[in-house]
């Protein structure tokens, strides 16, 4: 006869491995709703064409928490444009849809933002038609490919324990002297 903690135990693996299921599946959920809402939005926009005011590469040093002496230098590249809208000219700084910087982890990368976006430069804007005061230069998509992995390995770990808890509920059942 199977030893209640056998049961017991079992039991706790099968719920850890489909807490493991359940959070992959949220965090794709939540991915997917993201997504879809940042496409709804950028999809209502329109475009004009602006100039580029200025741009702005700045940076920052970081020291690792567990070597003081190792530090990292991160990159943050603004830039500042101008477009019409009927007789009505607005400025903005954002680059992608409700982001005014974008962090580089190259110098090499934030000077190709640079002269992406160069002082005078035409661009294309996408301005919110009824509010054309809100406005973007680069539609981002939404990069899936993080929740993607997370919801993989989540869902994965989730199937390998919830899997090695089956086979034990198996071996109990079909040798149920053995156990304990």
């Amino acid at each position: 006869m199977p030893d209640n903690s056998d049961i017991v135990f079992i039991l706790v693996v099968l719920l850890f491995g489909g807490s493991f299921i359940a959070g992959g599946s949220y965090v794709a959920y939540d991915a997917y709703n993201a997504h879809a809402e940042t496409q709804n939005e950028i999809g209502s926009f329109t475009q004009t064409t602006g100039t580029i005011l200025e741009n702005n590469i700045g940076s920052y040093t970081t020291r690792s928490d567990t070597d003081r002496s190792t530090t990292d230098t991160d990159y943050r590249f603004s830039v500042r444009y101008e477009y019409r809208v009927g007789a009505i000219t607005y400025t903005s700084e954002s680059i992608q849809p409700a982001h005014d910087v974008i962090l580089i982890d190259s110098r090499s990368a934030a000077n190709e933002y640079k002269q992406k976006y160069s002082v005078g430069d035409e661009v294309t804007v996408n301005y919110q038609p009824n509010n054309p005061d809100e406005s973007y230069l680069e539609e981002t998509g939404g990069n899936l490919i993080v929740p993607i992995l997370i919801t993989s390995a989540l869902i994965l770990v989730g199937l390998y324990i919830t899997r090695v808890g089956i086979l034990a509920l198996i071996d109990i059942i079909k040798n149920p002297d053995e156990s304990g």
